[in-house]
């Protein structure tokens, strides 16, 4: 305050020539003041947006039974890429493409520290929360997990402390995947720290595998028979445990206002529980997060059975996806978490945002709704915490990815999935896995985040060898799958037809050589050019063959003349080729 002080009355001292007039004088006070001003006075010049890329500190939601968050920017989305924008607007996070956000107990505008990351102790707990994805397609991924940041010392790539399972910034930590989903499929996630796979439910993806199928693409979707994703839908994530303390499972709920229609998974069956169980113990960070990509099959794809969402990722997302209604609350039996009083004006909001979140999305505020309770519902608004009867549902270990053999006479090109093939088209370059959904055909590989990918597809890659490298030199490569199966019989097949249509080619080349019958050149059709030369032609042309066996001082062969006259030659110069029989026999 002192330096802007100083530099204010500096910039108020500096004295003009007395004849120019006080109006003339005015422009040039404000550009010395400005020049001698120190960033820190400039800030008046502008006014501080509540979102954007640039800015740190977005504002705060309420969570019930918590407290205040304060929602924090990622410095990037991807190592030296910007995040997308996300808004903080009536209590809720509305997140764009590539945004990133992080609850934190505190926020400083510009800077980062792990320390602050809020840090949830959610065993024995049911964290919940509210979404809209009405507009996130196939090919879109609306997420809302939990990862250790607050314990994260690493500033990572992103100059954040981020960190995941996927290493996307260049750090592993623990990570708990509440929904990973759009309006076409749902997935819940369990990762140890360095499990990128990690085990999962919910409904969708696959492609010559099959991902969770723990309900179905109608009870699940647009116009879905219970749950509806073209309208709110209320999410409860449970993490119950035992007599001992432990981490029994994770239970994830779907409910919606106005049916008791749910779904249900759990996931209680995974080799990372106690990585799990520590990083819930310890706190964990909410993010929530918004991308797409060509490549989300894994999450929203087919299967082989037909039975998932989307036959291909057409990334058509809409402009952004919706979080709000924030609450924990205590499972039976474990300790109640001490009661909050509820700041004004930062309710929850039943039935917000029905309409698209494509309208006004930074516009008119949104309108805060009162409904009336309704018996039996799902999710309790207000209140002490009431106990909420989980149905597990069966359990799913995500598929390995068959990797079959080389399709007939194929091999992937650049940028096409390898994984069925093993083999490439072009020269130099081998097939590499980069996750079990997806393979590419690279000249090189190096494990981790390949920034030459496109930013929507920037994930690590495993860079495992399938097959072997194509170190073919002629067009034949092509032919490489076939030729190296496993069976013989097939090579060899294949080798005979080759040498079959060699062979082919040579015959018809001799037969194109080969003079007419009659021992004539120069004409298709010989017999009969022949009847047509007179007689004339047929007597001087006997009388030459005969002077040619009885002449006694015939010593010198008689060179052969060209097989194809010369061009502008008359077509009735015709020439014996003695050797003829010898060449067309």
């Amino acid at each position: 305050r002192s330096m802007c002080s100083s530099a204010g009355s500096s910039g108020s001292s500096s004295r003009s020539p007395s004849h120019i007039s006080f109006m003339a004088r005015l422009p040039l006070r404000m550009t010395l003041l400005l020049v001698s001003m120190r960033p820190c006075c400039l800030t008046f010049l502008g006014s501080k947006t509540t979102y954007g890329s640039h800015q740190t500190c977005l504002g705060s939601v309420f969570v019930n039974s918590f407290g205040e968050a304060q929602v924090t920017n990622a410095g990037r989305n991807v190592p030296g890429k910007d995040a997308g924008l996300t808004a903080v607007q009536n209590n809720s996070v509305v997140a764009q493409i590539s945004a990133r956000a992080y609850f934190a107990d505190s926020c400083s505008e510009g800077s980062y520290y792990n320390e602050r990351y809020m840090g949830l102790k959610l065993l024995g707990q049911t964290f919940r929360f509210t979404t809209e994805i009405s507009d996130a397609g196939c090919g879109c991924n609306a997420a809302l997990y939990l990862v250790s940041m607050k314990q994260n010392k690493d500033v990572s790539k992103c100059d954040d402390y981020y960190c995941d399972a996927n290493k996307v910034c260049g750090v592993s930590c623990a990570e708990v995947d509440i929904m990973e989903a759009n309006k076409h499929a749902w997935h819940s996630t369990l990762h140890s720290p360095h499990d990128n796979s990690g085990v999962g439910g919910g409904n969708g993806g696959g492609s010559d595998w099959n991902g969770p199928r723990d309900w179905t693409i109608q009870e699940y979707g647009p116009g879905g028979s219970c749950i509806d994703t073209m309208k709110p839908i209320q999410v409860a994530a449970s993490f119950p445990v035992d007599s001992s303390g432990q981490l029994k499972t994770m239970s994830v709920r779907l409910a919606q206002q106005g049916t008791d229609c749910h779904l249900d998974l759990a996931l209680d069956s995974y080799s990372g529980m106690t990585e799990i169980h520590s990083a819930l113990h310890e706190g964990m960070t909410p993010v929530i997060s918004y991308w797409k990509a060509k490549d989300m099959l894994w999450m929203d794809g087919k299967g082989s059975d037909g039975q998932g969402p989307c036959s291909w990722d057409a990334d058509r997302c809409g402009k952004a996806v919706r979080f709000y209604n924030f609450s924990i609350e205590a499972l039976p039996g474990q300790p109640q978490l001490p009661p909050m009083s509820l700041p004004s004006g930062l309710g929850l909001i039943p039935g917000m945002g029905e309409s698209s979140l494509s309208d006004g999305l930074f516009g008119a505020p949104i309108q805060d709704t009162t409904l009336a309770p309704e018996s039996g519902a799902a999710f309790p608004t207000m209140g002490p915490a009431v106990p909420m009867s989980m149905t597990p549902a069966p359990t799913w270990s995500p598929a390995i990815v068959p990797m079959t053999k080389p399709s007939e006479g194929t091999c992937s090109a650049a940028g096409q999935d390898c994984r069925s093939t093993q083999c490439c088209s072009d020269e130099g370059r081998q097939c590499y896995l980069k996750n079990k959904w997806w393979a590419e055909c690279k000249k090189a590989c190096t494990p981790g985040i390949d920034i030459t990918d496109d930013e929507r597809y920037q994930q690590p890659w495993a860079c495992t060898p399938l097959g072997s490298r194509n170190t073919a030199e002629s067009g034949i490569a092509g032919l490489a799958p076939f030729l190296g199966t496993d069976n013989t019989s097939r090579r060899l097949i294949a080798l005979a037809l080759v040498g079959l249509f060699v062979t082919s080619l040579g015959i018809v080349w001799l037969r194109r050589s080969c003079p007419p019958k009659t021992g004539m050149v120069g004409s298709a059709n010989s017999s009969q050019d022949m009847r047509r030369q007179g007689s004339q032609f047929n007597s001087g042309w006997h009388a030459n063959q005969q002077f040619l066996q009885t002449s006694p001082n015939h010593s010198q062969p008689v060179p052969p003349v060209m097989r194809r006259p010369f061009v502008g030659t008359a077509r009735t110069q015709w020439q014996p080729i003695p050797d003829a029989h010898v060449l067309c026999a």
